[in-house]
């Protein structure tokens, strides 16, 4: 029967009357010109059982033409044929995407013909479709007698491996709902369970929040098993001995905070272990720490379940290797439920536009149209990029603009705003404004352009804007979003348009094709766009062209493997002699920090027998030269207490023994002061001091001791964000320019404080302070100075926070600024999460008062996702 289905479909799409038909329906559904010549029945009628044939194909191809002509088809003559609509859920549930089937009923498109949903809609519902009955049976779940989930045929596929309790790896469309089926699982696991423990590793801090957002709102619709469970995205001494403790708890955290929690050796016993975006293990340096954070948690406990998720990667098996995993099932998909159009805009001259589409299905350009202009276009690159937003996709849906740096962020809203004349600011975006003129500045950048509909995002900027520009998108309240790399680190950011032109990582990367997948993934959700667009401008210049959107997948890659095989050289060149990243590659330095770590843990260096085993090319000669190298090395660095270099893992042993030699010469070497110290600004400087000099490399020294110092001390002071700005402005007119900033000063300013704090403090500071004491400690007790010194600084320093009920509410969920809010309410004597949140739950209604201010609603809506109305 697949035979025959095959042959049937290869034959229909080998057709060129079914190429004509098939290419006329999509010119006709994505021409921006009206008044085009229609399908006559004929046509439609053998599209139709074309479509009906193509969808039980298990060729994701054929899948995505049935997709697009059921969907089109629907789209331009639901109306005029009512059978068509029928047919459209029929082929839908052929391919199991009962979600889709679920969106026609709710746009009124069609009805509920075969009672997936809703029983008393029910028109027909015939045996002879047996289809029907299976995808009831293997595509529905209820879930604790409440909730049913309709999920595609690959969801199901997922799920049922997951409840099975398998080691699983799983790949699929950006689109695709992976993180509704995991995070639902993790949910289910710990709601059913009398004691579970989940760590789900994600890329980035931002992410952190998005994940938690998702799970807490899930977690909220459960009136009862719920007040047991703790989130957390940090585990720290404040909360280290409650969370061990709690029964049920899901931990959110980035390989790097994660590899901290280890090194402290604080038992965390998971039962579950997801990574996702599990193909950054392939990045380089972060790669390096996500692989041996993984490696460290599976050789604590065998026994724990694994998932990897990963967009557009094959040969998923590759897993098994790196991690060393003995039973790992895989689950490969390239079928997206959502649909996609692949535009290529290309201009001939100032005055002409073409405009052609390549099908992905028929693997062909198809033009369009050419647009004639009556004024001649921009001549650069951003200006283009606004130029397309606002002329070809206006009323289009709401549009994402890819930008390679923030600064092109801003330069492509600029320019979008000038095409945009009339633009109505609703209620909300309204209140948005005045938002962050009290939470930023008045002259902020952002609210000229939110004026307009347009937003920026990207990742040096306050959580809580961020938070506040995706919840305008989402909402529909801003038509343009001009973002960077953030959409590629899993941001939720989907949108039914996104434009790109010479797409970049950063400032000079040209971005690979597999990227170029995953970034335009980003376009169309699933259950609430049939397709989305994207639009890639004069393609034939780009690094891949037109080859970026040819079926091709992604390998499992590790960037371990490829230092010792592919930069063995370097690698022992940065061993032999410490040379920070002079030859340019983040990767060597991490993978020889690591090496080094290892050898101290195991000097018998059967962890290079190991790395051998696992990456048999790599060049034994030279791996020999790398023994003895670390060898070598282990003999100089530990003059230091071992403990203190392997609780601090991330930075290079050679250095903190620099360190520990510099702070053993002095009689008194700066101690780390405490947070509540009037002096700490001052104290912390000679701290920072240190730091840079002896624990930062090149690329770690960004901005001046002096702005970080000052903002670290407001920061830990638990200053508001506002604050902290007024008193950069305020230090930087009194005391550098010595005259009143514009308001170009202004956000540039803005923009560095941004980057201080998610970069330099947060991150680079945080671990160094936290080496710091240790190394501190060490000299303090072998010199017997008599110092006091504070060991919990760098938690401080992460966190923006200096008392115990803010660690306890942040734990909860709640944002910084929320926490240092909420923290002045709560009673002194409150010791633990379980009763903060009971506490807060009594007390909701006098809590909420504490946001009266209108301006304060994005606080508000913060504090009800996480207290809901319910509980009011």
């Amino acid at each position: 029967m697949d035979s025959l289905v095959q042959s049937l479909c290869e034959d229909i799409i080998s057709n060129s009357e079914f190429d004509y038909d098939y290419t006329q329906l999509l010119s006709t559904e994505l021409k921006y010109s009206e008044n085009q010549n229609g399908l006559n029945s004929e046509q439609i009628k053998k599209l139709s059982e074309s479509a009906a044939i193509l969808a039980l194909s298990d060729n994701s191809q054929h899948q995505h033409m049935a997709f697009k002509i059921v969907i089109f088809l629907m789209n331009q003559y639901g109306k005029q044929y009512k059978s068509i609509p029928f047919l459209a859920e029929l082929i839908l549930c052929r391919m199991g995407d009962l979600p889709t089937i679920k969106q026609i009923i709710d746009k009124k498109q069609g009805i509920d013909y075969f009672s997936f949903f809703n029983s008393s809609d029910s028109e027909i519902f015939d045996v002879k479709f047996p289809e029907i009955l299976l995808k009831k049976i293997f595509n529905q779940f209820t879930i604790l007698e409440k909730e049913k989930w309709s999920l595609t045929n690959f969801q199901s596929e997922v799920l049922r491996q997951l409840l099975s309790g398998k080691n699983i790896a799983y790949s699929a469309p950006t689109s695709a709902g992976k993180s509704f089926i995991i995070h639902n699982y993790v949910l289910w696991k710990t709601l059913t369970s009398e004691k579970f423990t989940s760590i789900i590793i994600v890329p980035t801090r931002a992410l952190i929040e998005e994940v938690r957002k998702s799970i807490t709102e899930k977690l909220n619709q459960f009136e009862s098993n719920s007040e047991d469970i703790i989130i957390s995205a940090s585990i720290n001494e404040t909360n280290k001995n409650y969370l061990e403790e709690s029964k049920k708890k899901i931990f959110i955290l980035t390989p790097e905070r994660l590899q901290h929690v280890l090194s402290k050796n604080w038992k965390i016993s998971p039962n579950l272990l997801v990574i996702d975006e599990a193909q950054k293990i392939k990045d380089e340096g972060r790669g390096v720490i996500l692989e041996n954070t993984i490696n460290e948690i599976l050789n604590m406990d065998s026994k724990l379940q694994i998932v990897l998720i990963s967009p557009f990667m094959k040969n998923l098996h590759n897993f098994k290797q790196i991690f060393n995993i003995k039973n790992l099932e895989t689950i490969p998909s390239s079928k997206s439920p959502v649909g996609r159009n692949i535009f290529f805009i290309d201009f001939k001259g100032k005055l002409n536009v073409d405009v052609s589409i390549f099908s992905e299905e028929l693997q062909k350009k198809i033009e369009l149209e050419t647009i004639k202009l009556d004024s001649k276009l921009p001549n650069t690159q951003y200006g283009t990029k606004a130029w397309i937003a606002a002329n070809l996709l206006e009323g289009h849906g709401h549009t994402l603009v890819y930008c390679n740096r923030p600064k092109e962020c801003k330069d492509v809203a600029k320019d979008i705003a000038k095409n945009i004349q009339n633009f109505e600011v609703s209620y909300d975006l309204q209140e948005a404004i005045e938002f962050l003129k009290k939470n930023i500045h008045p002259q902020y950048d952002l609210i000229d352009f939110l004026k307009k509909g347009i937003g920026y995002h990207y990742g040096k900027m306050p959580a809580f804007v961020r938070f506040l520009i995706q919840n305008l998108f989402e909402n529909g309240k801003i038509n343009y979003l001009c973002c960077t790399s953030t959409l590629l680190e899993g941001v939720n950011l989907p949108a039914k348009n996104i434009v790109l032109y010479l797409p970049k990582k950063g400032m000079n990367q040209e971005m690979d094709k597999h990227t170029i997948k995953n970034l335009i993934g980003r376009v169309g959700r699933l259950g609430k766009d049939y397709y989305g667009n994207i639009y890639c401008v004069d393609a034939h210049k780009w690094k891949e062209g037109e080859e970026a959107f040819k079926e091709d997948y992604e390998e499992v890659e590790s960037s371990m493997e490829k230092t010792v095989t592919v930069d063995m050289s370097t690698l022992i060149s940065h061993l032999d002699e410490f040379n920070g990243l002079r030859h340019g590659k983040k990767n060597v330095q991490v993978v020889a920090t690591n090496l080094i770590m290892n050898q101290i843990k195991d000097p018998e260096q059967k962890f290079l027998e190991n790395l051998m085993k696992k990456y048999p090319s790599i060049n034994n000669e030279e791996l020999k030269q790398v023994s003895s190298l670390l060898e070598e090395i282990e003999k100089e660095i530990l003059v230091l207490d071992k403990n203190v270099i392997l609780r601090n893992k991330t930075i290079d042993p050679r250095l903190q023994v620099k360190l520990y030699e510099e702070l053993k010469k002095r009689t008194r070497p700066p101690t780390v002061p405490f947070p509540e110290d009037k002096e700490l600004s001052r104290k912390l400087f000679s701290v920072f001091e240190l730091i840079f000099k002896f624990l930062f490399t090149q690329d770690e020294k960004k901005h001046s001791i002096t702005d970080c110092t000052h903002i670290g001390a407001d920061w830990i002071h638990q200053r508001f964000y506002k604050q902290i700005l007024e008193n950069r402005i305020y230090y930087q007119e009194k005391f550098r320019i010595k005259n009143e900033l514009d308001k170009k000063g202004i956000n540039k300013l803005i923009d560095d404080v941004d980057g201080i704090l998610d970069n330099d403090l947060r991150y680079h500071y945080s671990r160094g302070l936290q080496c710091y004491w240790d190394v501190l400690d060490t000299v303090i007790k072998e010199n017997n100075l008599g110092l006091k010194s504070y060991s919990n600084l760098h938690e401080n320093l992460e966190l923006g926070l200096n008392n115990k009920r803010a660690y306890l509410l942040l734990n909860l969920g709640f944002s910084r600024h929320t926490s240092i809010v909420l923290s002045k309410l709560l009673p002194e004597d409150i010791s633990d999460l379980r009763e903060c949140k009971s506490w807060i739950k009594t007390h909701s209604m006098e809590l909420r008062e504490s946001f009266s201010d209108k301006n304060d609603w994005i606080w508000l809506k913060e504090f009800d996702q996480l207290i809901p109305n319910k509980d009011i």
